[in-house]
């Protein structure tokens, strides 16, 4: 049944990114300036976004285009699908709240399947736990997500960051590696493996940092993953039938 109101979902969602872009493209074409979005591919459950703060936050709807400096947050059994203009994919799963500090333009709009761009974007995740899918790029391009404890950047990967209390877990999927810097240090994060570190919730100072290592197979992560790359697998098919890139 989930899977069936997924597909619904896709089916809706393509229409809105289609019409989204489609006004993008002619307000270009009038002489604006092109702007990042992160389109709301998927929304399940409750889902708000803020444009800053003290501000009131409102009701995300599918197929809606956020900008910069926006927050977005899910509630309790309630998820986000985020696709960038980079053709990145990034998932916000339930009681999660992320910043979207920097969104980068691709021409080639969403998702941008096989084509390298020289862009760069920064989220910040407040807390929760959010799944990235991450194009490859080149070599002066980067995705980047800040943490309490330091920066992810992934040039081309899928990876997923969580918090649990005061220690933040990084996870890298799929022959992919990513990088978590925290002060002075880079760790690698290979496929298949997982690092983490604990901070103080009062200070921002590391109090202790696991080095990675290899990640536990089926458990809870491994499985939000699976679930992750087969309905955003179908998210990204039906986009591009639809001919929006």
């Amino acid at each position: 049944m989930k899977l069936q109101i997924w597909r619904a979902d896709v089916g809706l969602c393509v229409c809105c990114a289609f019409a989204v872009l489609m006004t993008a493209g002619v307000f270009a074409a009038q002489g604006g300036a092109r702007s990042a979005r992160a389109l709301a591919a998927r929304v399940s459950g409750s889902v708000e976004y803020q444009t800053a703060a003290k501000q009131p936050w409102h009701a995300v709807k599918i197929g809606m285009a956020l900008s910069e400096g926006l927050r977005c947050r899910t509630g309790a059994d309630s998820s986000l699908d985020l696709a960038l203009t980079t053709g990145a994919i990034v998932r916000l799963n339930a009681d999660t709240e992320i910043r979207l500090d920097k969104l980068a333009f691709e021409d080639r709009r969403l998702p941008a399947v096989g084509k390298a761009s020289t862009t760069r974007t920064h989220l910040t995740i407040e807390r929760g736990q959010i799944i990235s899918q991450v194009g490859k790029r080149s070599p002066s391009s980067a995705f980047e997500v800040k943490t309490p404890v330091g920066i992810v950047e992934a040039h081309g990967a899928e990876f997923m960051i969580w918090g649990v209390t005061n220690r933040i877990f990084v996870r890298s999927f799929q022959n992919f590696t990513v990088v978590l810097r925290i002060g002075g240090q880079e760790y690698t994060i290979n496929d298949g493996e997982e690092m983490s570190a604990e901070f103080n919730a009062e200070t921002g100072a590391i109090s202790s940092v696991q080095s990675p290592g290899p990640a536990q197979t089926g458990n809870a992560q491994a499985v939000q993953y699976a679930a992750f790359k087969a309905e955003t697998a179908s998210l990204a098919t039906a986009v591009i039938d639809k001919g929006v890139v």
